[in-house]
């Protein structure tokens, strides 16, 4: 009889193993007394590591603290590099604990989908030392009724872009570089359809995966719900319900996945296109029989999460929603759209002329 990896018998034991995995491992587990024994011995390790005392703070700790933050607020005083002695033997103890895993709970069995709501959150973006991190500005007011989704992008970031300027020009040259820069990332980093027999064989042993719908403000359509499956690291079988909460029918609309892999990664899934019409207040499900796996190799390259959110709408009248940019920049979703064809021309003049041509291209008011 062939045995589990040992690093598997010991995220078991703390509840930190992935779904399928977890599901195959129990099976084996049932059977094996060794394999059973050796989970137990992983937890009681755990149990006496969290049993340790915890290091009580030396005295004049509160003096030590606020005599830091003293310092620290002075630019001209350098930060100090050292720390104090407890607190590195507390690191190495939190470590210590962070590796075995400390509290095992039960699992609980597994029931329908997982799907999490966002919240508005500020983006992490990294930018280069030479230019300062950009902060997003105001919603701008659309006055313009586009009937394409082209135009509508491209004057959705046109606009942000301006707003930027007003505040910090040199950040505008970061941001433009930042979106080119995902957005080629985005290219390099595509799912790969599965068909036939292997994919019939995921879906045999298939759980259901962990989807985080993405809300965005001034929606016209509202994500209900979304679910999936996870098989071996592939995604399948991706679909959502959608419900006209404004005023207006649509008849046609645009829906994003992402997805994770399990070295934290982030990139585009698909962009679906749903050629449904929906009027106001109907409900309106969409699925899709498909299986995808990301096309590399190894652990790392595994699918663990999943987003989804609504990209664009069109009306009975022609006339497109969009979401604003500053919407996407919040909730950390803008980079898996396609790059503008604004943000393309804006981003040439830039290569060719600097940082001036580009300003010139969007005038401070």
């Amino acid at each position: 009889m062939s045995h589990p990896r040992e690093e598997w018998l010991a995220l078991e034991a703390t509840g930190d193993l992935s779904w399928w995995r977890a599901a195959l491992l129990r099976r084996h587990v049932a059977a094996c007394a060794d394999c059973a024994a050796r989970v137990q011995e992983y937890a009681g390790l755990s149990t006496e590591l969290r049993g340790l005392p915890s290091p009580e703070p030396p005295s004049g700790l509160s003096a030590q603290v606020l005599a830091a933050v003293s310092l620290n607020q002075d630019p001209a005083i350098p930060r100090p590099r050292l720390v104090p002695a407890w607190m590195a033997l507390s690191a190495v103890a939190a470590l210590a604990l962070l590796v075995v895993g400390v509290g095992i709970e039960l699992r609980a069995p597994i029931q329908s989908p997982v799907v999490v709501r966002t919240q508005p959150t500020a983006p992490e973006v990294t930018a280069r030392p030479t230019l300062e991190t950009p902060r997003a500005p105001e919603p701008s007011v659309r006055s313009v009724v586009f009937t394409d989704l082209n135009q509508a992008e491209a004057a959705r970031d046109r606009a942000y872009l301006k707003a930027l300027a007003t505040r910090q020009p040199v950040s505008v040259a970061s941001t433009l570089e930042r979106w080119t820069e995902t957005a080629e990332q985005q290219q390099k980093v595509q799912l790969r359809l599965l068909a036939g027999p292997r994919a019939e064989l995921l879906r045999s042993h298939a759980l259901p995966g962990r989807v985080e719908i993405v809300s965005l403000p001034g929606a016209p359509l509202e994500i209900v719900s979304a679910q999936t499956s996870l098989s071996e690291g592939r995604l399948l079988d991706p679909a959502v319900t959608v419900r006209n909460t404004g005023s207006r029918p649509v008849k046609d609309f645009q829906i994003v996945w992402t997805f994770r892999d399990a070295a934290g990664g982030e990139y585009r899934a698909r962009i679906a296109p749903a050629r449904r019409a929906v009027a106001p207040g109907q409900q309106v499900a969409l699925a899709d029989t498909l299986a995808f796996e990301t096309g590399r190799t190894g652990p790392e390259a595994e699918i663990v999460g999943v987003r989804v959110f609504l990209r664009s709408a069109e009306f009975t009248d022609a006339q497109v929603w969009v979401p604003e940019r500053k919407a996407l920049e919040a909730r950390g979703v803008g980079q898996f759209l396609p790059l503008s064809q604004e943000s393309q021309r804006l981003w040439a003049a830039y290569r060719r002329s600097g940082v001036q041509a580009l300003l010139a291209e969007l005038p401070q008011k």
